[in-house]
């Protein structure tokens, strides 16, 4: 185990590798892997790429077929969508 994997980065300089804002970490720090040490809420390597991982965006691999819509063939085709209210 090198000393790299032991490092443990304190929210500030997380924030600072991560490129946000120190707000949304503290506000959405339940979603997120993070450890905490006594009252010191710290990341290590791993929870930055797991938090990097979880924030990625990733391009479609296909567009998805418009969808026309078919005229129904008889009334007996047609089926309701919801109840609406009157009043």
């Amino acid at each position: 185990m090198s000393g790299e994997d032991l490092k443990n980065y304190p929210v500030d300089e997380a924030v600072e590798l991560l490129g946000c804002k120190k707000s949304y970490i503290l506000n959405n720090l339940g979603r997120f892997q993070h450890q905490k040490i006594g009252r010191e809420v710290v990341f290590d390597a791993e929870d930055l790429r797991a938090f990097k991982e979880m924030h990625r965006v990733r391009p479609a691999t296909e567009a998805p077929a418009a969808q026309v819509p078919t005229e129904p063939k008889s009334l007996a085709d047609i089926t309701p969508i919801g109840r609406r209210r009157s009043g």
